[in-house]
């Protein structure tokens, strides 16, 4: 990554405090409302002491992490996925009270840098967004990147680096080519958030001194989740899910990280010969225990949780779940009540249509209505509709929509 984002990123606070017009930094996106109030910037970190007070202990960083600026990583290889990566930014924007946010965006399409410059721009400036113009929210799209070190004496086989491998092994590499954030939150695409982002980057100030990777623990089963060297790995250990990761970036460093990642190629060159993230990932929690923390599963949840009675995701039940995971062709595969919540919001325009009208209704009928086929899920999408009621509401001002044309008071309770 550019040293030239960090100074970037510290103009824009500056120029914030100093004046009251809207300046517009290329590349930066930032807009500015000097009208609207933004959140309290200790409030997150309230909610996180009084949490850690709860278990009898405060947790500290090695390197102090900005509760304000939320910033998220994707990788985005083809215009399929560029596409659910969209998705997935609107959800989080439809959603969030953050005053900060940074889309950091590597991609293999070296030609869609400027489309997707574009596509944010649109969509940050649209009518329904509006209440961000508060916040700073800004894009990054570069190109795909590795760490230039010289591994040779290792005898590592980096040849993937050149085959359509390197897109998934992106994320395994975020410490050593993004120099310029202490932490990130790495999602696939195909990822819906459902809750404030700031909710999930709350999770950095809950992990404890050594703890710099959080992530969910898949237990859905898998023939390729556990590499299978019975001398040297424990074949029981279930497998961690990649596609949303908690980094922290300056720990993961001092961890050596990248050279512990390269060591393990050479270690396992024979089980690791397609470069498959998922089992990368679980050879490094095995080697670094210490280092890891679990996620609550509500921040990675999949259709296996609705498919039996027991063992599922229990931390759903109140709220419901907090980001859904659309991997393996789920939100486009047949007319289930994942694709659904994915249409809703793709289709959702926020420079048209009513936020009640046209995404909140909707979206509660299919989380009412649920689906027959998960039916051991009912409880959670029942209580994820009465949650996205009240979000929608509290963000949005119900009084600004319906209630203004006359049939809010009468259509609220029948969505």
């Amino acid at each position: 990554m550019p040293a030239l984002i960090l100074y970037r990123r510290l103009a824009k606070r500056l120029f914030l405090f100093g004046v009251a017009a809207i300046v517009c930094l290329v590349p930066l996106v930032k807009y500015r409302n000097r009208n609207q109030q933004q959140p309290d910037a200790y409030a997150i970190m309230e909610r996180q002491e009084a949490a850690a007070s709860s278990n009898g202990h405060l947790t500290s960083n090695v390197v102090p992490i900005d509760p304000q600026a939320v910033n998220i990583v994707y990788v985005a290889c083809g215009e399929q996925q560029i596409d659910d990566m969209f998705v997935s930014i609107k959800s989080i924007l439809l959603l969030t009270n953050s005053p900060e946010i940074t889309f950091i965006v590597f991609t293999n399409l070296h030609s869609s840098l400027e489309q997707i410059r574009h596509r944010f721009t649109e969509l940050v400036t649209s009518k329904a967004l509006a209440r961000l113009s508060g916040s700073i929210v800004d894009i990054y799209p570069v190109d795909l990147e590795f760490p230039s070190v010289h591994h040779s004496n290792l005898n590592v086989d980096i040849s993937w680096r050149n085959t359509d491998t390197k897109c998934k092994m992106q994320k395994m590499f975020l410490p050593a080519v993004i120099e310029d954030f202490e932490a990130i939150i790495y999602l696939d695409t195909a990822t819906i958030v459902m809750r404030p982002i700031e909710e999930l980057w709350v999770e950095f100030f809950r992990m404890r001194e050594p703890e710099m990777l959080s992530m969910v623990l898949d237990v859905e089963p898998s023939e390729t989740s556990v590499l299978k060297k019975e001398d040297e790995l424990d074949t029981k250990t279930l497998s961690n899910g990649p596609g949303v990761l908690l980094m922290n970036l300056t720990k993961m460093r001092n961890f050596e990280w990248e050279e512990k990642l390269m060591h393990t190629l050479h270690q396992h060159h024979i089980h690791l010969g397609n470069a498959n993230p998922q089992n990368i990932l679980d050879t490094m929690v095995q080697i670094a225990r210490k280092e890891m923390r679990l996620l609550s599963c509500q921040w990675n949840f999949r259709p296996f949780y609705c498919k039996k009675a027991k063992g599922g995701c229990d931390s759903a039940s109140l709220k419901g779940f907090a980001l859904v995971n659309g991997n393996s062709g789920l939100f486009h595969q047949g007319n289930g009540i994942f694709s659904h919540i994915y249409s809703i919001f793709k289709n959702f325009d926020p420079h048209q249509m009513d936020i009640f009208e046209n995404f909140l209704k909707p979206m509660k009928k299919t989380l009412k209505t649920g689906d027959f086929a998960l039916e051991h899920c009912s409880i959670v999408f029942s209580a994820l509709a009465t949650y996205m009621d009240d979000s929608i509401t509290r963000l949005y001002g119900a009084a600004e929509s319906f209630a203004m044309k006359g049939y809010y008071s009468q259509q609220h309770e029948d969505i």
